[in-house]
């Protein structure tokens, strides 16, 4: 009886694991366009939709900002307003409670 061969393994789907690296992690710069577009940012007076909403006007976009305020706070509003909007500048369109 002629000596058979140890069974192969399936090949892997995986590559094997790789050497760890350093890493620097940049910003990338912003983008910038061309003209103002106009965006309708849901939910503007909770944390993900306020944060959006101050880079959005950073960018000199248009924003339309909608939320019910279940969830959402005005003082996130008013914290985008101090750091966004130039002195001056009337009071943004909130209904008031």
């Amino acid at each position: 009886m002629a000596p058979t061969a140890a069974p192969r393994a399936a090949p892997s789907r995986y590559r094997p694991c790789l050497k760890r690296h350093d890493v620097t992690l940049r910003t990338p710069p912003p983008i910038a366009s061309p003209r103002p577009r106009p965006w309708l940012v849901t939910g503007v007076a909770g944390f993900i939709g306020s944060n959006l909403l101050e880079t959005l006007l950073r960018l000199d976009q248009r924003v339309v900002g909608l939320d019910n305020f279940a969830t959402g706070y005005a003082r996130n509003l008013d914290e985008v307003q101090t750091l966004v909007a130039p002195t001056g500048l009337g009071q943004p369109a909130m209904p008031t409670r």
